[in-house]
């Protein structure tokens, strides 16, 4: 039998999307983005020294949070695939039982 693969956090993201409704994998990448594109860089005050970890966050918020709100999308939409597959495959089940009566 072979090893099963390390789940990431992308995948648990994913499964966890496939046991929500659909609706709150687009909730939830807006509040990622929101989030972090926003109330990030309050967290993080500025200082006078252009080294600050405050300088660097505020410059690093507008592209993580894109990425980030990107990567919840990515992950609701195979979600949703999965879901639909899996809603199919078990029409096709229920449909070769009723046969095989």
């Amino acid at each position: 039998m072979g090893r099963r693969r390390k789940a990431d956090n992308f995948d648990q993201l994913q499964e966890l999307l496939t046991l929500m409704p659909w609706w709150i994998g687009p909730i939830l990448a807006l509040l990622m983005f929101l989030g972090i594109r926003f109330l990030l860089p309050r967290v993080f005050t500025t200082s006078e020294q252009p080294l600050s970890p405050g300088h660097f966050i505020r410059g690093l918020a507008s592209t993580l949070s894109w990425v980030c709100g990107g990567l919840v999308l990515l992950a609701w939409v195979l979600a949703e695939i999965a879901k639909l597959s899996n809603r199919r495959l078990s029409q096709m089940q229920g449909d070769s039982t009723a046969l095989n009566l």
